[in-house]
């Protein structure tokens, strides 16, 4: 097995990478402004208990807990 393979599938190495990776998420979050577009419509639904589908470009996935306030 590869030293890659070897090092990947270590507990350690794979909790240090997820806390390196929460953490420039919780950085982007923090200093990128999020825009949003009428914000109204999914709030009736939301106050109606309807569901919706909502919408996110692939490149913004990552920030979509950053938008639910």
């Amino acid at each position: 097995m590869k030293i890659k393979k070897k090092l990947f599938k270590n507990f350690i190495i794979q909790q240090i990478l997820a806390f390196i990776v929460a953490i420039y998420i919780h950085i982007v979050g923090i200093t990128s402004k999020i825009k949003t577009l009428n914000r109204s419509i999914p709030r009736s639904f939301w106050k109606s208990n309807e569901p919706f589908i909502l919408v996110f470009w692939h490149s913004q996935l990552m920030m979509i807990s950053y938008t639910w306030k």
